[in-house]
């Protein structure tokens, strides 16, 4: 028996005890004591079938085999320490203690087990902080700062770039324009910093989910996107959103003599103009072209489209009217894009 005893084990023990000893009887002498040890041997077996009622008529060790069989069908592949410890009480309820014991002891073991499982696939410090690296490196480029200053403080770098530097005095110095981008570069790092920690927090993000990450800019690049469209404030979700490009480009593609693609997929600009229809690509592509005509600042992002336009839409390059800048509906596009 294990270290604690179970009835039906008990029970089995006594019957067994009182056969031997009436076996034991039945070796004496039949002449000198055979009243007795007939008297002896009925007694004993009247007791083990006295037992035997008492388990409803079935023996002690069939009963304990059908009980276990019973929970075992409750609980047919119990492999977590909470199956596991689920499957301990139950046997406890039913009287067998020591087969609890040792299914509480597999259920601790299963539970270690886990832990140091899991602490060996939890991404190191050194690991989660490439994420932040990874994205400082693919997305934190001088355009994109800038771009970040042109959509927060538009004003202060619509006239920093139309000043000469002869002109560039007081909180338009180089020094002062310098200071804004450091301080626009940390407001940026710190949701790299913020993602970073978030992913720190995903139980289901181990060190294999990681490695993928930073081996695929793609793939990090749109994990931040996703992220950042709902853990931050709209204003910054939809920089981020119109500002972290994924270059879809098919990098297989072969290339002609001169060093080009032969053929090539769009990019995220190319396929947001083809989603315009062609009035509203003619009234930007003057709204661009007054802009560029004039020498006023257009943002990285903004260029980007401009180009997207030019080179699906040459015929409408030349066409463009740049006396719409004047109009209404053009300083409706300025106020809600550039503002």
């Amino acid at each position: 028996m294990g270290l604690f005893s179970n009835k039906y084990d008990v029970e089995q023990s006594i019957n067994d005890a009182m056969t031997k000893q009436a076996m034991s009887f039945g070796a004496l002498d039949r002449s000198a004591y055979a009243p007795m040890t007939a008297a002896n041997a009925l007694q004993s077996d009247m007791a083990g079938r006295g037992i035997g009622m008492m388990l409803g008529g079935q023996d002690p060790m069939m009963k304990k085999q059908n009980t276990i069989d019973e929970i075992m069908a409750k609980y047919p592949d119990p492999t977590t320490p909470e199956e596991l410890e689920t499957v301990a009480n139950a046997l406890q309820a039913s009287g067998l203690n020591d087969l609890a014991f040792e299914v509480r002891g597999v259920a601790n073991e299963t539970r270690t087990a886990l832990v140091k499982t899991e602490k060996a696939a939890r991404p190191s410090k050194d690991l989660l902080d490439q994420v932040d690296f990874g994205l400082t490196s693919t997305i934190l480029s001088d355009e994109f700062v800038n771009s970040y200053l042109a959509k927060t403080q538009a004003e202060y770098m619509t006239k920093y770039n139309s000043l000469s530097d002869e002109d560039k005095k007081g909180q338009y110095t180089p020094t002062a324009y310098k200071q804004k981008k450091e301080a626009a570069k940390r407001e940026l790092q710190n949701q790299f910093k913020a993602f970073r920690n978030y992913v720190s927090r995903q139980k289901n993000v181990g060190i294999n989910e990681i490695n993928s990450l930073l081996s695929n800019e793609v793939l990090l690049k749109q994990a931040f996107k996703e992220w950042a469209s709902t853990n931050t404030n709209n204003e910054m979700a939809k920089f981020i959103d119109e500002n972290v490009f994924i270059d879809t480009t098919d990098k297989n593609l072969p290339m002609s003599g001169d060093g080009t693609e032969i053929s090539g997929g769009d990019t995220d600009m190319d396929a947001m103009v083809k989603e315009m229809t062609p009035d509203e690509v003619r009234i930007k592509m003057n709204m661009y072209k007054e802009m560029e005509d004039k020498g006023f600042f257009i943002s990285p992002t903004d260029q980007k489209i401009y180009d997207s336009m030019k080179k699906q839409y040459p015929d409408l390059v030349a066409q463009a009217d740049t006396t719409a800048f004047g109009n209404p509906e053009t300083q409706q596009w300025f106020e809600t894009n550039l503002a």
